[in-house]
């Protein structure tokens, strides 16, 4: 999602139609194993070996002052991740099968709702700022780290 956005801001030639064809072109640099989409792996790590840096915000999801500014004024979206488990005021960067990432896209100051775009049902969504992010099955889903996404580095 986030490597499609910049390079359709940029007219970049390159854009991938599903998951698997940008699993294929990190498997092309990373090696086979990184095909596969039966494996969680990074979406972060993903970027960063595509060529994007990223830095991890200090809590587990920024301000909404912060998410205003990076989207708004920077205008970068914010990859974060959500599992089980409640990490506090601390980024959990150890998420492993159980999480699920989703992109930050926009922010209402005024009633402290987040725009998500959600591949886990194909759309955005509109989540309150609060330390839950949803339930899934009864079981309830918190932020664990937000990231800042910058273009290409080279």
């Amino acid at each position: 999602m986030i490597v499609n956005w910049y390079n359709g801001r940029k007219n970049r030639v390159t854009r991938y139609e599903s998951d698997q064809a940008i699993a294929n072109a990190w498997g092309a640099k990373m090696g086979d194993e990184y095909k596969s989409l039966d494996v969680q792996r990074s979406a972060s790590g993903l970027l960063i070996d595509l060529g994007y840096s990223n830095n991890t915000d200090g809590r587990p999801k920024p301000t909404i002052s912060e998410i205003e500014k990076a989207i708004v004024i920077d205008q970068k979206p914010l990859l974060a991740n959500v599992a089980p488990g409640n990490p506090g005021n601390t980024p959990n960067l150890k998420v492993k099968n159980d999480g699920h990432w989703v992109v930050i896209v926009g922010v209402d100051v005024d009633t402290s709702k987040l725009k998500v775009f959600d591949p886990g049902i194909g759309a955005f969504r509109e989540v309150d700022y609060g330390n839950e992010y949803d339930r899934q099955e009864g079981e309830a889903r918190y932020w664990q780290n937000t990231s800042y996404v910058d273009d290409l580095s080279s």
